[in-house]
C-alpha cells in the first residue's frame, strides 16, 4: 500500500541546515498496524506529515496505492487526502465553536455525492466510537477521551483506507487509553490500515509491527504479537 524510498527532508534554521530525515526506506501493507517510535526530534511527525501528504519530501519517492505521490499536484494531494486518508492528533484539533455533529461533519462538507446521506455518515460515525448521544455537544462539553473519540469519529467518517495517528493517547489516562486503542483495533479488525506514533511501548505493542526511528532512518524492525483483548 505505501512504499517510500531514500525519503529525505530538512529545515532551515539560524544554525543552517537542519535533516530529519535521511534515505528513509520502509514499506507498510494493505491493512496492517504500524507503530513508530523514536525519541523526540528524530523526525516521527515530519514523517507522519508526509505520509499524510502534508509535506513533500526534499527528495526520494512515495507511492500509495501505486500512485506517485512525490509528483502529484496540490490539488491532487488534497483529494487523494479526502477519500483515502483519516488524521488523529494527541491535542484533538476539534473546531471550539462547532457542535460534535459539525466537527464529525467537516470531511464531507465538499462531498456532493453524499449529500444526502451525510447525517447518516456522522451518526454512523460517532455510534462506532460510543458518542452517538453527543451529536449537539460543543467540544468544551466533552472529556480529553470524549474528544478523542470525537476526532476519530471525524477521520473515519469518509471511510478512509489509511489511519495516521500522532501520539493518539498522549494525553489521557490509563483507562481512556485502552478504549481509544480498542477503537483502533476494532478498525484495524474492519481493514482499516494504522500506522500510529507513540513514545508508550505499551501502547505500540498493539500493533502488529513496530518501526523505531532514529538518526532519521528506520533502524530496527521489532514484530510484536497483537495482544488479546
Amino acid at each position: 500500500m505505501i512504499r517510500l524510498k531514500s525519503i529525505s527532508k530538512s529545515y532551515r534554521s539560524a544554525a543552517g541546515k537542519d535533516s530529519v530525515l535521511e534515505g528513509l526506506d520502509f514499506q507498510v501493507d494493505e491493512g496492517e498496524y504500524v507503530a513508530i517510535m523514536g525519541a523526540s526530534g528524530t523526525g516521527k511527525s515530519t514523517l507522519m506529515n508526509i505520509l499524510g501528504t502534508l509535506e513533500r519530501p526534499d527528495a526520494g519517492e512515495y507511492i500509495f496505492r501505486d500512485k506517485k505521490i512525490h509528483k502529484m499536484s496540490n490539488r491532487k494531494l488534497t483529494l487523494l487526502r479526502n477519500e483515502e486518508i483519516g488524521f488523529v492528533f494527541q491535542n484533538y484539533q476539534l473546531i471550539p465553536n462547532l457542535s460534535v455533529y459539525q466537527n464529525v461533519l467537516l470531511p464531507l462538507a465538499y462531498k456532493r455525492k453524499w449529500q444526502s446521506r451525510k447525517r447518516e455518515r456522522v451518526k454512523k460515525a460517532l455510534s462506532m466510537v460510543g458518542l452517538e448521544e453527543k451529536l449537539k455537544a460543543k467540544p468544551h462539553q466533552l472529556s480529553g477521551g470524549q474528544k478523542q473519540r470525537v476526532a476519530i469519529a471525524r477521520a473515519i467518517v469518509n471511510e478512509p483506507s489509511l489511519l495516521l495517528a500522532d501520539e493518539p493517547t498522549g494525553s489521557l489516562d490509563e483507562k481512556t487509553t485502552e478504549s481509544i486503542l480498542e477503537i483502533f483495533d476494532e478498525l484495524h479488525e474492519r481493514g482499516v490500515t494504522i500506522i500510529l506514533i507513540s513514545h508508550d511501548p505499551e501502547v505500540a505493542k498493539r500493533a502488529q509491527r513496530i518501526l523505531h526511528l532514529k538518526g532519521g532512518r528506520i533502524k530496527e524492525q521489532a514484530y510484536e504479537t497483537v495482544q488479546s483483548l
